[in-house]
């Protein structure tokens, strides 16, 4: 059985609004600090594990110095939220299908290494086992370590986006 646990604000301090956005722009949208973002996910991923967070909590921004412009913070955390979705449903694309073809290509070389077995050609051989092998290991790689990295940074984007909600606090 589950308490009611109590509210969770993160509170995440800047010394001017310019140091929330990236340098790079697309368009007219601002783009989150690279950093901002990784931080807010990695303290939200331990946040949710530690508090079993399941209810909403809130994100307080505060700037040192000067204003924070709300709906502009919020278009670029809107925006940022669409492009983490783009780029995971990419990735999943992308891991399903190079997954395969890797897979493919390793089994063909290796094959091939295997049909010139005690030939004059120990050379080539050994040359076809080696792509073969590192194709074999390439798709181990991606099953095992940067598919399930992807997979759980998504996961605590999609926690994280779920249940916050964001407020911005200026100086007085």
């Amino acid at each position: 059985m589950k308490q009611n646990a109590e509210p969770y604000e993160l509170v995440y301090t800047v010394k001017r609004e310019d140091d929330l956005y990236s340098p790079l722009r697309e368009g007219s949208m601002d783009r989150l600090d690279e950093e901002m973002k990784a931080t807010l996910l990695a303290y939200w991923g331990k946040a949710s594990r530690f508090k079993q967070q399941e209810t909403d909590f809130t994100l307080r921004i505060v700037a040192e110095e000067g204003a924070i412009d709300e709906t502009r913070l919020k278009k670029a955390f809107q925006y940022w939220f669409v492009e983490l979705e783009a780029e995971h449903r990419a990735q999943r694309r992308f891991n399903l299908r190079g997954a395969l073809l890797i897979f493919l290509a390793g089994c063909i070389f290796i094959s091939l290494a295997f049909l010139l077995t005690d030939s004059k050609f120990s050379f080539l051989e050994t040359v076809l086992e080696i792509i073969g092998s590192v194709a074999i290991w390439e798709l181990a790689y991606t099953l095992l370590i940067t598919y399930p990295g992807t997979h759980l940074r998504y996961r605590k984007f999609r926690q994280f986006s779920q249940h916050c909600r964001i407020v911005v606090s200026n100086p007085c």
